[in-house]
């Protein structure tokens, strides 16, 4: 069974952490995989950095290595964090990335 039931899936988790500049996140924590970093909605990890005023909070979003959007444990998400800790990163917030009947139930960054 699902979060709720069947049909919602945990797929990910988007960690946000402080840092000035773009961090350097560990590309793997927790067993999960780092496939994008973005500031103020806009994705500027992978790939050529956009020329826009940062803030120091950046979102991480994290999917299982085996496939993007296939489902991960509540476990992973607690050991991605304890990762981001001990990477000398201070985590913020984090949400849980749901699929919901098939359908994504978060949004993409801008650029994803």
């Amino acid at each position: 069974m699902g979060l709720l039931n069947d049909n919602v899936k945990l797929v990910g988790c988007d960690i946000f952490v402080v840092n000035q500049g773009l961090p350097k996140i560990p590309e793997t924590v927790g067993g999960l995989r780092l496939t994008l970093i973005s500031n103020r909605g806009t994705k500027v990890w992978p790939g050529p950095t956009p020329t826009i005023q940062l803030t120091d909070v950046h979102r991480c979003r994290f999917l299982n290595p085996k496939g993007a959007f296939l489902p991960i444990t509540h476990a992973e998400v607690l050991s991605a964090l304890g990762a981001i800790e001990e990477a000398g990163f201070e985590w913020v917030h984090v949400e849980k990335l749901l699929e919901i009947n098939g359908s994504h139930g978060f949004t993409k960054a801008q650029g994803e």
